[in-house]
Order: C-alpha cells, then sequence, then structure tokens
C-alpha cells in the first residue's frame, strides 16, 4: 500500500503540495506554525474542500457542497484568520475559532456541509 504522502489522491499530498507549491504565506519549514498549516489543510482537504490553485479566490461563496460558504483557509494570512466573517445564520462558514496568544488553534467550528472524514 502506498504511504498517504505518496498517493497524488490523499488529502496528505493535497495539503503537502499546496504548502509546498501553491500557498502564497512563503512560510518555512522553520516556522513555528508550519506543522499547524499543514494539520489544518489536511483536514481542508479530507472533508471536501476543492481543489485549489494559484487563482483560487477564498472570498467567494461556492454553489452547493462541502466548504461552500467562505472561510478564508489556504488564504495566505495566518491561521488564526481563517474563519468566516458571517458567524450566524444562512451564510455562516466556521472556521476557526480562537487562538492562543502564541498564535495557536486552540478551538475550530466545523460545519459548513462538510464531507468525507477527520484525519
Amino acid at each position: 500500500t502506498t504511504h498517504p504522502l505518496f498517493n497524488m489522491q490523499s488529502p496528505q499530498f493535497q495539503a503537502l503540495n499546496w504548502l509546498s507549491n501553491i500557498d502564497r504565506s512563503q512560510i518555512t519549514d522553520e516556522d513555528p506554525h508550519v506543522v499547524q498549516r499543514y494539520a489544518l489543510s489536511v483536514l481542508y482537504f479530507a472533508t471536501g474542500g476543492p481543489p485549489v490553485d494559484h487563482n483560487t479566490d477564498f472570498s467567494l461563496k461556492r454553489r452547493g457542497g462541502p466548504w461552500r460558504n467562505p472561510t478564508n483557509f489556504l488564504t495566505p494570512n495566518h491561521e488564526c484568520e481563517w474563519k468566516s466573517s458571517v458567524m450566524k445564520g444562512e451564510g455562516r462558514g466556521g472556521g476557526i475559532r480562537r487562538c492562543d496568544a502564541d498564535r495557536n488553534v486552540v478551538e475550530l467550528s466545523i460545519y459548513n456541509e462538510l464531507a468525507g472524514t477527520i484525519p
């Protein structure tokens, strides 16, 4: 069986590919948040997050399906900013709810018509 990092269809591979080749944050492997950023991107791809490329506009609402409401996940912003600007009612998207003083994610809300399994 192929290790997930070598399986191009796996969320782990997709997240690593995004982090290495598409992410515009220019985070380095020495950044204390690189593992956090990778883990959250694995969650995105594992729960039906649509494919992304250099031109993806994360502020747009998608028509139906998982991650249809903008959450700013995978934007160049710090992970603590990966959240919906709409917190109540129709259009709410969830995302990061709270970070600590060191900018570590400590709470997230994962409702957004997600599909798949949490890795």
